[in-house]
């Protein structure tokens, strides 16, 4: 286990054959104009040069600033994270992805828009538990870093207000490498992976604003402070489509049925990722470490089907508007023509 120095940020990267963009990445971060960090990095059993630059940066910036993580590789970039996150105990956490570039001032806007929202403008006051997350908006560049869309969220057709529960259980716009949270979060996650189907998760990222959203708050900075580089070697990328693109794919999708069956598969699983929250919140609030309280939460024990429900499908509606599962109320008015 690695302890952090109270009161600094554990930046964690996740490393899989990244030699040809991780010197860029290591240098954008380690010239950041808040300093109060440690980057932290685990290789995931790269059989490139990725291991050698590492070691190489590791000896340029010492441990004082960067630290290598020795441990199993674990086959994701998912389990990768949520790994690191377990190994790293710190006051403040960070994720950093192998190949992108940061703006020089990504942490120091991140960090003041995660205390303006945790302890209002100007307050020193920390709350007892802080489950806050706060995240911002990318540029998405070319692997030589020519731009290709200015914002991120706005390419992949997302609204970066839509940071309530329901919303984030149904359609999570924001990637973890851009994300800011304290230790109280990292611990309601790490304690209760154990109880969690992973295999329900699709992203670490996901996962973790989720549960933000559930037991603190969720805020965006809409201003991109990285740049996103998109190459062939991105496990996940962003992904833009022009309106016609969107009109020929749900005419086809209609004809051939593909858009039911979409709805279908996308609500189901959207349904058996909310009861993997659940059971991370309910512990939470069950060891009363949150202000929330379980009868709070009973609508996402009702949307994950952990709970029956005998309501009529008016009731379904109105239950689905009022927590604002969007798409969820699709399904249940069974509007199939929709841009998913």
């Amino acid at each position: 286990m690695l302890e952090i120095e109270t009161g600094k940020i554990a930046i964690l990267m996740a490393t899989y054959n990244g030699e040809e963009y991780l010197r860029q990445q290591v240098e954008s971060i380690m010239n950041q104009t808040e300093q109060d960090f440690l980057l932290v990095i685990h290789d995931d059993g790269s059989t490139d040069g990725t291991v050698e630059v590492i070691k190489e940066l590791a000896a340029i910036y010492g441990a004082g600033r960067l630290q290598v993580l020795e441990g199993p590789s674990t086959g994701s970039a998912k389990m990768n994270f949520l790994w690191m996150l377990s190994q790293v105990q710190a006051s403040y956490y960070m994720f950093a992805d192998q190949d992108d570039v940061w703006k020089m001032d990504k942490i120091a806007k991140s960090k003041e828009r995660f205390w303006q929202i945790s302890c209002g403008i100007g307050s020193t006051r920390e709350y007892e538990y802080n489950y806050n997350l706060v995240f911002t908006d990318m540029e998405v560049v070319d692997e030589n870093l020519r731009q290709m869309y200015p914002s991120f969220i706005a390419s992949i057709d997302r609204n970066i207000d839509h940071v309530l529960p329901g919303q984030l259980i149904i359609d999570n716009m924001a990637a973890g490498c851009t994300m800011f949270f304290a230790r109280d979060l990292r611990d309601a996650i790490v304690d209760n992976l154990g109880n969690v189907d992973m295999s329900k998760v699709e992203m670490h990222d996901r996962l973790i604003i989720t549960v933000a959203a559930v037991l603190g708050t969720v805020s965006g900075i809409n201003e991109p402070l990285s740049l996103y580089r998109q190459h062939g070697n991105n496990e996940m990328g962003a992904v833009h489509e022009t309106t016609f693109d969107k009109i020929i794919r749900n005419a086809r999708g209609r004809l051939t049925g593909e858009i039911q069956e979409g709805h279908e598969r996308f609500i189901r699983d959207a349904e058996a990722f909310a009861g993997e929250v659940y059971k991370i919140c309910f512990k939470v609030v069950k060891s009363e470490k949150t202000d929330r309280s379980i009868f709070e939460m009973s609508w996402l024990k009702k949307y994950s089907k952990l709970e029956e429900s005998n309501l009529s499908h008016r009731a379904k509606v109105d239950f689905y508007r009022t927590n604002h599962l969007e798409r969820a109320t699709a399904k249940a008015t069974e509007r199939m023509y929709r841009w998913i």
